[in-house]
């Protein structure tokens, strides 16, 4: 796309009453939409609505299609596909993927860790002392755990309490948390850890304990010490020294 290109459907979109209609198409494309539906959910009246549109197709932002008696309008996905491209072209010195829109598991993660975050403050606001708190974030996910406790380490020094929740039964729990604490320990990330698993059928939390003591015994720049601790719901907690 150039130039000149992009800024006549710039301007095309620089009013509130055209973007709101180009808007509503985006929204329900690749259908098109009929004029009197677009008047009706947008309040506008139909000589209005006819100036907005034409505008708008002049532009090349949409289409125009007969269907019997009935006029239907549609956004033209590849102009819009354009002009995002033409936007983001030179975005970050070329890497237009920096910039890119957060995914869905991305938005999650940041969401655990403003909350840990902004909860830890909050209580410190309130009178508790920074060594007393310890943020645990409640994750599933091998991915989620290593992102965001990487990511929480590196925003503050709160103590951080490792672990998969309901990691899985046997092997498999045992497998995904021995996976996830590894590349987070091995980063100097983790004060205390739980080992979380679905226990057999009348079964314990004692394979918990072992599990996690392993792992601490595994990482050999560290030494283990078990205390009476015990995490979120009940499931043994063992601490990490230097």
């Amino acid at each position: 796309m150039e130039m000149n290109d992009a800024a006549t459907i710039l301007s095309a979109l620089a009013h509130e009453g055209r973007l709101s209609v180009f808007r509503l198409l985006a929204r329900r494309a690749p259908e098109g939409v009929r004029p009197s539906e677009i008047s009706e959910a947008l309040e506008l009246k139909a000589n209005t609505l006819s100036v907005y549109l034409g505008a708008l197709e002049r532009a090349g932002l949409v289409h125009s299609q007969r269907q019997g008696r009935s006029v239907f309008y549609s956004v033209n996905l590849a102009r819009m596909g354009g002009l995002i491209d033409f936007l983001a072209a030179d975005c970050c010195r070329g890497r237009p993927d920096l910039c890119a829109p957060l995914t869905a598991r991305e938005v999650t993660r940041e969401a655990i860790i403003q909350s840990g975050l902004l909860s830890a403050e909050r209580a410190e606001g309130l009178g508790m002392g920074r060594d007393k708190i310890i943020l645990s974030a409640k994750v599933s996910q091998v991915q989620d755990l290593i992102a965001v406790y990487t990511e929480m380490a590196k925003r503050s020094d709160y103590a951080l309490h490792l672990g998969l929740t309901e990691a899985g039964m046997g092997s498999k729990g045992i497998v995904a948390s021995s996976a996830a604490l590894a590349i987070v320990m091995q980063q100097g990330v983790g004060d205390t850890i739980r080992i979380s698993l679905t226990p057999e059928p009348g079964g314990d939390r004692t394979l918990e304990v072992k599990v996690a003591q392993e792992i601490l015994q595994a990482d050999h720049p560290r030494q283990v010490f078990i205390n009476a601790m015990f995490g979120p719901h009940d499931h043994p907690a063992i601490g990490i020294t230097d």
